[in-house]
């Protein structure tokens, strides 16, 4: 189905459909929500059932279907330009300290995750809950996030993000203060590297925690300051429950003898040689 809509920002009409299917919701009545500047306030009950308010217990399939439909469905609009956004707002970086920590994480997604796709789940995760809090002096007004990559905001809270592969992603400039850590000190000197995986029960690929060791190396952040996101807020499980069977290999990422041996079977790639696709979001 095609629709015309009218751009509340610029007021021309365009066409829009969307691409994917949907069985849980119908994403054509939320589109007028979406051009209004405080949908997140609008839609906050819907946010609160499907996100805020879920730490990743098991729910039912339907439900879980729901959830995957409204991050699609928000990830398909942010692409068409068809949200709110704020075209300036406060400066969240101006915090920003000497980087000193690492926080490791993973998105709790399939590995193959678009990043367009976590990039939508982090607007309504981070920033559509933080603007629609009442306590907060930004709520009510259009989102922003203040990252700005390729003329567009980006949601994404790691400044990295490593595929199993090997190559990773530039998401966060160092200037940028990602909202990673639950702890707005921690985040204001720190970088966050995320495993594209669904880390809950396994570890990531040798060639990604490789990737991971480089990064590291990059910062010469001391072994101590390396630290998963479980060891920073107590609520997560991230970056999963055998986090402390590899957190090692990370933390003495300077130590040859342990870097060498991962992997040693592998076709492994150096940090500056590997696939970095930085800040190709858009």
């Amino acid at each position: 189905m095609v629709i015309t809509i009218e751009n509340k920002k610029t007021d021309r009409l365009l066409y829009f459909s969307f691409s994917d299917s949907y069985s849980q919701i119908d994403p054509y009545k939320y589109i007028e929500i979406f051009q209004k500047a405080d949908w997140n306030i609008v839609l906050d009950e819907m946010f609160r059932e499907f996100f805020y308010s879920y730490g990743g217990q098991k729910m039912p399939k339907e439900w879980m279907k729901k959830r995957e439909e409204i991050v699609r469905m928000v990830e398909e609009l942010l692409k068409a330009k068809l949200i709110f956004l704020g075209e300036s707002g406060k400066d969240w970086d101006s915090e920003r300290k000497e980087i000193d920590h690492a926080i490791i994480h993973h998105t709790s997604t399939k590995y193959n995750t678009r990043l367009t796709y976590i990039d939508a789940l982090c607007l309504i995760r981070l920033y559509a809950k933080s603007y629609g809090n009442k306590e907060s002096s930004e709520y009510g007004k259009p989102i922003w996030s203040n990252h700005v990559i390729n003329g567009r905001q980006t949601f994404i809270p790691y400044h990295y993000i490593i595929m199993r592969d090997g190559s990773f992603e530039r998401c966060l400039n160092d200037e940028m203060i990602g909202w990673h850590a639950g702890d707005w000190e921690i985040n204001c000197r720190s970088i966050g590297i995320a495993f594209l995986d669904d880390l809950d029960d396994s570890k990531p690929t040798d060639l990604a925690i490789k990737t991971a060791i480089n990064i590291l190396k990059k910062y010469n952040i001391k072994s101590e300051n390396v630290l998963g996101h479980r060891e920073v807020a107590e609520r997560t499980t991230c970056p999963g429950k055998k986090f402390y069977d590899w957190k090692f290999a990370l933390q003495h990422y300077a130590d040859a003898s342990i870097v060498n041996g991962i992997g040693n079977n592998q076709n492994q790639e150096s940090f500056s040689s590997s696939k970095s696709k930085q800040t190709t979001l858009f």
